[in-house]
C-alpha cells in the first residue's frame, strides 16, 4: 500500500487513466459514466461538493451511499490509486477476480484527503471498499488505461501496438492482405 502518489506511480510503472468525477453535476448518481474509460461504479455513489464537510481534490468527489464503494474494471489492474475524502476509520479494500477474492488490505485515514495506492501482482477486475462507521467519498481515481489485455489472443495488447484487438490477424508486424 503506496501513501504517496510519486512513489505509487513509480511502483506502478502504468499508463494511467484518472477519473476525477469534474464533468458531473453535484448529486448525480455515478455508475456508468466513466464505461468508455474502462470503469463503473456499482455502489451508486453520488457526485458531492464536500463530504461530511471536507472538500474534494477539485469541486466534485464521489461520496459513498451505504458501506461499500465498488468500481469494476473492463480489464485487469495491476495498480489502482484514489484518495479517500474524510475517511476518519478504517477502510477494507479488497480485490476480485471474476468474484473470487485475491487481494485484501486495510487503510486508516486522517478524516482528511488521503492518497492510497494498491500493487498487485496479477491485477483484480473489481474493488470494494467497505467502511461500516463512517461517511466517506472518493476523488481522482487512478487506474490503467485501456489496452492492457490480448482481447484476440493474437500475442499482442494495444498497449504493445495492436490496433485491432478484435481480430486475431491485425497487429503490429502481421502481413497485410491487400484487396
Amino acid at each position: 500500500t503506496w501513501t504517496h502518489l510519486a512513489d505509487w506511480t513509480e511502483a506502478a510503472g502504468i499508463t494511467t487513466e484518472t477519473i476525477d468525477f469534474e464533468a458531473l453535476t453535484a448529486t448525480d448518481s455515478i455508475e456508468t459514466q466513466y464505461t468508455s474509460l474502462g470503469a463503473t461504479f456499482d455502489g451508486t455513489p453520488l457526485a458531492a461538493t464536500t463530504i461530511d464537510g471536507s472538500p474534494p481534490n477539485g469541486t466534485l468527489a464521489a461520496e459513498a451511499v451505504g458501506t461499500t464503494l465498488s468500481v469494476e474494471f473492463t480489464e485487469l489492474q495491476p495498480a489502482v490509486a484514489l484518495t479517500f475524502i474524510d475517511l476518519d476509520s478504517t477502510a477494507t479494500i479488497e480485490g476480485y477476480v471474476a468474484s473470487t477474492l485475491v487481494y485484501s488490505t486495510s487503510f486508516t485515514g486522517s478524516g482528511s484527503n488521503d492518497f492510497v495506492g494498491l500493487t498487485t501482482e496479477y491485477g483484480f477486475d473489481r474493488l470494494d471498499i467497505t467502511v461500516t462507521s463512517d461517511t466517506f467519498g472518493a476523488d481522482d481515481v487512478i487506474f490503467s488505461a485501456l489496452g492492457l489485455d490480448d482481447a484476440d489472443g493474437d500475442g499482442m495488447t494495444e498497449a504493445e501496438g495492436d490496433c485491432d484487438d478484435a481480430d486475431a490477424t491485425t497487429y503490429l508486424g502481421a502481413e497485410e492482405t491487400w484487396y
